[in-house]
């Protein structure tokens, strides 16, 4: 991070909050430079250390490019399976990307489903299972009221 890189920019922005949101970094102060720059001023919970992230004041749509760049900086595997043209990124971040392309990755995932699911179903039979209700025990509870009605009759009349 002491690199001036600006590609990384976005990233870094991403990143640092991220991991203010994990509470690894607290937030100690917001700047503004003379040049309109806002720069976030981070501190490491744990170490004490502090970390000047200029923020890129991102928009709602560059999100999505800036999550994808997150995504495989951090070794995983993009959704649309290549790098968004636009965020100035190189291909070679991930060196296993080439092995998995999107459509292995999206039966991947129906299969992930499928057998999700399955279990599903597998569940509701069972529960259906579970709710067996033996209709003689509610006789027996209106007998054994029954029984409680007549004792306190008697003893009303052993009274008076």
């Amino acid at each position: 991070m002491e690199v001036d890189d600006s590609s990384r920019q976005n990233v870094i922005f991403i990143l640092a909050v991220m991991l203010e949101r994990n509470k690894l970094f607290i937030e100690r102060d917001i700047q503004k430079r003379d040049d309109g720059v806002w720069i976030r001023v981070y501190e490491h919970r744990k170490t004490g250390e502090t970390f000047l992230v200029p923020d890129p004041r991102l928009r709602l749509d560059e999100l999505e490019n800036v999550q994808e760049e997150v995504v495989v900086l951090l070794g995983g595997q993009p959704r649309k399976g290549k790098l968004p043209a636009d965020t100035g990124s190189s291909p070679d971040l991930n060196p296993f990307a080439a092995e998995l392309d999107a459509a292995d990755v999206e039966d991947s995932c129906v299969d992930r489903k499928t057998e999700h699911n399955a279990s599903d179903e597998d569940d509701a039979d069972e529960s259906d299972d579970d709710e067996v209700f033996d209709d003689d025990d509610e006789d027996d509870d209106d007998e054994d009221e029954e029984e409680d009605d007549d004792e306190d009759d008697d003893d009303a009349d052993d009274r008076g």
